[in-house]
């Protein structure tokens, strides 16, 4: 079986298994934020911004994005269900019939992660969508808003946004590439906890202003760009290129392992 079939076979798999709804659960959450903006009864802002101040639409998607993913309840997901994807199918030996007809557990593995990325990205647009439908259809109505679509808080600019968004989803994407090496071996109880684990201690590090080579991985820049700092073009590029490569590293040794492990 190609790797396309492996995909396309994954990826009907990961669409048909109930658990992986729980990654509709930001836009849900997304939802009920917008709702008690809209009520009164929730208060969007940052420092230094008055509350009556009116968003526009990239605003409100920031300040959204920035308390979702603040939470670490994206990274949460993805690990969850990456866990139970990979680990859980070799727990329960559903992985060695996959195998006996793929017959490349390299190819397998990536397959999967393929499949987990593509999910995910389906998640993420959903949610930035759903919250950019309801700021025009549900808040502009109401005068909560500006209307406005371009950023204007903290003097950000649109590109800033958009580099928030994807720092956040390479640091995502690097937890479910860590739970893949980590569940190789584990259950998936223990590999969403590790993994947890992990992902607190590596989000503590970036504060630690004498860790200097933090700096230079996307998780410093998505800290950075949630507090409104800014950041030259090449510090971007060097910062996505490096978490990159230890993405790349990381899945590389998840296959090693699971070429060596006896399947049962």
């Amino acid at each position: 079986m190609d790797l396309k079939r492996i995909y396309q076979t994954e990826l009907y798999k990961m669409l048909r298994r109930r658990i992986n709804l729980i990654l509709l659960i930001p836009v849900l959450l997304a939802l009920l934020i917008i709702i008690g903006y809209n009520s009164g009864n929730l208060v969007l802002g940052v420092v230094g911004e008055e509350n009556t101040t009116l968003y526009s639409c990239l605003d409100f998607v920031m300040l959204v994005w920035t308390f979702i993913s603040a939470t670490g309840l994206y990274a949460l997901l993805m690990i969850l269900v990456a866990a139970y994807q990979f680990s859980g199918e070799i727990e329960q030996g559903q992985i060695k019939l996959m195998l006996l007809r793929i017959g490349n557990r390299s190819n397998l593995l990536v397959g999967k992660a393929l499949a987990l990325l593509t999910l995910t990205i389906l998640s993420v647009l959903l949610f930035l969508g759903t919250i950019i439908a309801a700021y025009y259809v549900y808040l502009v109505p109401s005068n909560t808003v500006s209307g406005n679509f371009s950023v204007t808080m903290m003097d950000l600019q649109n590109y800033q946004v958009i580099g928030t968004v994807i720092a956040s989803f390479i640091s995502f994407l690097f937890f479910m590439i860590l739970t893949y090496f980590i569940g190789v071996k584990g259950s998936p109880f223990m590999t969403f906890i590790i993994t947890l684990v992990l992902m607190f201690i590596t989000k503590t590090l970036v504060g630690i202003e004498s860790l200097s080579f933090m700096k230079y991985t996307s998780f410093y820049l998505e800290n950075q760009y949630m507090i409104g700092n800014q950041f030259s073009s090449s510090n971007v590029l060097i910062a996505f290129i490096v978490t990159f490569f230890l993405i790349v590293f990381i899945f590389i040794l998840a296959i090693t392992r699971f070429n060596k492990i006896d399947i049962k």
